[in-house]
């Protein structure tokens, strides 16, 4: 049994576990290598990613929008370059109105959560949020807070 890797912080009145990325890596390619699983090659292009079914996301038809709601200006630009050069496609970036996050924050919403932890993942967020709408244009939403600048 393994626990994951992270503490618990304070952001107001409200309590969030962070996991620790690098850490958690650490540990899967532990328990990968216990098990065997076979990682491919660092130089393959792999633009999918599977789920414990066989079935894969396929990074390219995930709908992203990236709001940048800190004074820095260029965040979220930053992040779409980061993420296209991971084989996602951004359909949206802009700033937050009048909000101002303290922590960066990947939200789900459309209830896909292979979608979800795929972007938390490959953007390096680990606070993940659900606000699940069907009308909603995006699939996820990704805010960019304080802790990125």
């Amino acid at each position: 049994m393994q626990t994951l890797p992270g503490e618990g912080k304070y952001v107001g009145i409200v309590s969030y576990f962070i996991h620790d990325q690098d850490k958690l890596d650490e540990m899967m390619d532990g328990i990968d290598q216990q098990l065997g699983v076979q990682k491919p090659q660092d130089n393959q292009d792999v633009s999918t990613a599977a789920d414990g079914q066989g079935q894969g996301v396929e990074k390219e038809q995930i709908k992203i929008e990236i709001l940048n709601s800190t004074d820095t200006s260029g965040l979220a630009g930053a992040l779409k370059k980061e993420l296209e050069e991971k084989g996602y496609v951004v359909e949206k970036i802009g700033d937050t109105k009048d909000l101002t996050y303290s922590y960066s924050r990947v939200v789900d919403r459309k209830g896909d959560k292979e979608k979800l932890e795929l972007l938390s993942k490959d953007s390096g967020i680990s606070i993940v949020e659900s606000d699940i709408n069907a009308n909603h244009d995006y699939d996820i939403t990704i805010i960019i807070g304080n802790d990125r600048t």
